[in-house]
């Protein structure tokens, strides 16, 4: 086989696609029932006291511990300088307490005389909870309006794919005798579903958010970011918040193949 290289290879640009749309995967930070002290007097009391908040939760919903809060704040330096369209959360408090701590007071748009004019918000899908082999009979995750009572950035517009009663009904008894491997199914319809919606331009376009000072450093060409690869300049930015294992399942379902152990990465979407 003979290649032709021009003598001017090396002025050569290399062509990167427009990219459409770019994924990423966020796991929650450490959970405060990782210490065995919390998880025994939490089986004892039936609840995890948490308090940091003063709040009670459900055995299966245990909130951060404080690294966990600490690591998942530092997101934000990574996301700040990232014009996110959409955030998605599983409506377990550790998902949620990380996507939090990620937006920080970032990705909000102000008048010239610095009013609030608009914000991104967490919009919490039921379809990306921790797989049911994990989970009591009881899903134990809050509802929206009491979730929102603690989190104030979260869009109580959205409505979910999923909800308590569609995954126990539809998912419940496959994922609980299956540990990891169970939930594949539902994370592919989850997958479907999110990617269905973003498609369709009128079902999330009152709440699709776009940061104003990022947009004016793209259009004028002056945005830089070294999180952000050639193409992806314009590309719509997603971020999922799942429980720890749960990513990987999206790379199965993305690439045909198994792998439980949890992977760093995004999708990309192409043109």
């Amino acid at each position: 086989m003979k290649f032709i290289i021009d003598e001017d290879y090396q002025n050569d640009i290399p062509y990167f696609p427009k990219v459409k749309r770019v994924i990423w995967l966020v796991r929650h930070g450490e959970r405060l029932d990782n210490d065995k002290e919390v998880k025994e007097r939490a089986k004892k009391d039936g609840c995890i006291n948490d308090e940091n908040s003063g709040r009670e939760f459900s055995l299966d919903n245990s909130p951060l511990n404080q690294r966990g809060m600490e690591r998942a704040a530092a997101l934000n330096n990574v996301f700040n300088n990232i014009d996110i369209q959409h955030l998605f959360a599983s409506p377990y408090e550790r998902a949620i307490q990380t996507a939090v701590k990620l937006l920080g007071d970032s990705h909000k748009n102000y008048s010239e005389s610095r009013i609030l004019t608009s914000q991104l918000k967490i919009k919490v899908e039921p379809g990306f909870i921790e797989t049911m082999s994990c989970v009591d009979e009881h899903i134990g995750y809050e509802k929206i309006k009491e979730l929102r009572k603690h989190h104030p950035r979260l869009d109580v517009t959205y409505t979910p794919i999923f909800n308590k009663k569609l995954l126990a009904k539809n998912y419940k008894v496959e994922e609980g005798g299956n540990s990891d491997m169970g939930c594949c199914r539902r994370i592919k319809d989850a997958l479907n579903g999110l990617i269905e919606n973003l498609e369709n331009e009128k079902y999330l376009k009152d709440s699709t958010f776009f940061n104003s000072s990022l947009l004016s450093q793209i259009n004028e060409g002056t945005y830089k970011n070294h999180w952000i690869q050639p193409g992806e300049e314009t590309a719509g930015i997603i971020i999922l918040f799942f429980q720890p294992a749960r990513s990987a399942h999206w790379i199965e379902c993305a690439k045909g193949a198994f792998n439980t152990e949890p992977r760093k990465g995004y999708f990309q979407s192409g043109s």
